[in-house]
């Protein structure tokens, strides 16, 4: 029994080897690491509907969602709009995909300061070409859109 087991690993291991050396011998070995990106970026101005004027400390929380725009596939990270109303937000995406869509929800979370406003939720959509700087290889670029919004404040 130790006999067929002793030869059994033998055997085993001569073929690994055969089967590892026939696999390094490639001509163009093409070994990569890593995982598609893209870059997304929205920018924009939020101002109240009624004044104009810019609105500070409301919440923007962008996250990537399914084609239906329903399905949230993650939650990315939220930015704070500043004292001019203006945001900025930049997430990788790790992604095989050329479309992709994002929900850009704006929230009013400072209470009465800046006076109370409606939620709102915007869908925006990513093509391919809107991608810019990629390198054809994992790295697919990236995709910059502006956002202007105006909420429309509570009755």
């Amino acid at each position: 029994m130790k006999h067929l087991i002793k030869t059994s690993n033998s055997i085993i291991a001569a073929l690994l080897a055969l089967l590892g050396f026939s696999v390094s011998s490639c001509e163009e070995p093409r070994t990569e690491y890593g995982s598609p990106s893209v870059d997304f970026v929205v920018k924009g101005k939020v101002t109240s509907q009624e004044t104009k004027e810019p609105i500070n400390k409301i919440a923007v929380l962008v996250s990537e969602t399914a084609w239906d725009n329903d399905t949230v596939f993650y939650q990315m990270d939220s930015v704070t709009t500043d004292a001019n109303g203006n945001y900025y937000s930049k997430r990788t995406i790790t992604s095989f995909a050329d479309e992709h869509n994002y929900k850009i929800h704006f929230k009013d979370i400072d209470g009465e300061e800046n006076g109370l406003f409606n939620d709102s939720t915007v869908i925006v959509s990513t093509v391919k070409e809107d991608y810019k700087g990629g390198n054809n290889h994992w790295y697919g670029g990236e995709a910059t859109k502006e956002l202007n919004i105006e909420l429309v404040p509570k009755q």
